[in-house]
């Protein structure tokens, strides 16, 4: 674990305010020491396992402190484990899972090596405050007011401007599929030859044209590069 938090510098972000504008803060702490539960004993380890993450799972990141991920290994038996790790979407979407899992499995299979490590945030950072200061910034905005102008209003499901956000609020809300329409969209999915991601956000574009009768609809996923 302190291994990928070194080489991982998403992983030491905190985030604050200077001048009521928010930023990013790249902290020097030093990982905390891996967690690790053993339920070896209990009457039912994996009903406490289930709880336990569920537990882990809705508790609220420290924007300002971090650090903003959580990592865990629970013990069920002799040979059953189960490793879990959370982190806050503004530090990791799906695709830097994805490749920090395949830094974790790296470095499980031969912990002499050291994972690769990215370039450095801290450079980055200095090259985007330059360039916001830039001749090449103001031509840029320029472009894209240009390029934009007479684009219609934003489509909202809302025509109330909705106040800032409570970041100390969890903000989690679970809906389940019953196993009929689990299968249902599973099969579609199959037949059809599309993620289930690309039917959800299919199915997302149509409501939000019943709801508000637009024509054009443009939506993203974030990524990590």
């Amino acid at each position: 674990q302190k291994t990928l938090v070194h080489a991982t510098e998403t992983l030491k972000l905190s985030f604050g305010t200077v001048d009521g504008e928010p930023f990013q803060i790249l902290n020097t702490i030093e990982p905390a020491e891996l967690r690790v539960w053993d339920f070896r004993t209990s009457h039912n380890p994996e009903f406490e396992a289930k709880e336990l993450l569920k537990e882990e799972q809705y508790k609220v990141f420290n924007l300002e402190q971090g650090p903003l991920y959580r990592f865990g290994l629970i013990r069920l038996s002799e040979s059953g484990w189960i490793w879990f790790w959370f982190f806050h979407h503004l530090i990791m979407d799906g695709v830097g899972v994805v490749k920090l899992l395949d830094r974790l499995i790296e470095c499980y299979h031969n912990s002499s090596i050291e994972p690769e490590k990215k370039p450095d945030f801290t450079n980055f950072a200095i090259e985007d405050a330059k360039y916001k200061n830039s001749n090449h910034w103001i031509k840029d905005q320029a472009f894209w007011a240009d390029y934009l102008n007479g684009c219609g209003v934003p489509i909202s499901l809302s025509p109330v401007q909705t106040s800032i956000s409570d970041l100390t609020t969890s903000a989690f809300t679970t809906e389940y599929l019953s196993e009929f329409d689990f299968l249902a969209i599973r099969d579609f999915c199959n037949e059809n030859n599309m993620s289930v991601y690309a039917f959800f956000s299919a199915a997302m574009v149509v409501y939000l044209h019943r709801l508000t009768g637009t024509m054009d609809a443009c939506i993203g996923c974030p990524t990590s590069i």
